[in-house]
């Protein structure tokens, strides 16, 4: 059916065929937030568009999906594994995304080489300094390279100030406020 022929306000017609929709077919694989961007399209537009649609067709018009923040679950689930698999108590949702930033930073094959630290409880210890620091301890390209690195040596002067420590205390007000 084409979209000319929909029973709803001549706006919304107008805009959908503006944009290059003519039958419900062109409109079953788009989102909410899809027709919600066409300049025109209002609230009043999208109720209509989607009553008709369910109502006549069958076809719903849902939202967008939210990205994933983890991006790749198996690799974080190994991740955790390998550095708490010992504890028995596991918070999942909290060390998932604690090990998909440790995947950002290191890569799976360097985080699997470390040695799981007696301190960490939690996989946040290795976001921290000194659990980046035990990471590193296990990479052998950046340790060689730290240790090849001079660090400048600072040499202080020792520099004479002539200060005048004998300070005369103000016998009045009048003295402390004009001297």
């Amino acid at each position: 059916m084409l979209i000319s022929e929909f029973p709803i306000s001549n706006r919304t017609k107008n805009v959908l065929i503006q944009n290059g929709f003519l039958s419900e077919k062109d409109l079953s694989d788009k989102f909410l937030e899809d027709l919600k961007s066409l300049e025109g399209m209002g609230a009043k537009g999208l109720v209509e568009i989607r009553e008709y649609l369910h109502g006549k067709f069958g076809i719903v018009l849902k939202h967008k999906p939210k990205p994933k923040k983890v991006s790749n679950p198996k690799d974080a689930r190994s991740v955790v594994l390998h550095f708490l698999g010992h504890r028995p108590n596991i918070f999942w949702p909290k060390e998932m995304l604690t090990a998909n930033k440790l995947l950002s930073i290191f890569d799976l094959k360097t985080l699997q080489n470390v040695v799981p630290s007696e301190k960490a409880y939690s996989l946040l210890y290795y976001l921290c300094e000194d659990g980046r620091k035990y990471i590193r301890t296990y990479l052998p390209s950046i340790k060689n390279v730290e240790e090849n690195i001079e660090k400048p040596v600072e040499v202080l002067e020792e520099v004479q100030l002539d200060l005048d420590l004998s300070v005369k205390k103000p016998k009045s007000l009048k003295d402390f406020l004009f001297k």
